[in-house]
């Protein structure tokens, strides 16, 4: 039971770091093909990380925190614009498969 708690207590620690990195990768890109604001592609220079990215994301999580007032809401909000994306891309590639 105690290996098991911490087993997936860390998985779970895993799975939200690589999406921190992701989200921001992901904002990086499109900034850069011109889909975001600009000030998103720029890069720190030894570090090679989107930092302006990162700190849009960390500021939209501190504001979504404390309008909502617990973690529980931000982890609500987070999943369903999660389960969003998902079901936006999923719609999207449907269209594009009828379309081509």
């Amino acid at each position: 039971g105690l290996v098991v708690s911490i087993l997936v207590s860390f998985s779970s620690v895993g799975g939200n770091l690589s999406g921190i990195f992701y989200s921001s990768r992901l904002g990086y890109a499109a900034a850069k093909e011109g889909h975001m604001m600009e000030f998103l592609c720029y890069i720190h220079r030894t570090r090679l990380t989107p930092t302006p990215a990162v700190i849009l994301q960390v500021a939209l999580s501190l504001v979504f925190y404390y309008v909502g007032k617990s973690a529980e809401t931000l982890i609500n909000v987070y999943s369903f614009v999660l389960w969003l994306n998902y079901g936006f891309t999923m719609v999207a590639l449907i269209i594009l498969r009828v379309k081509n």
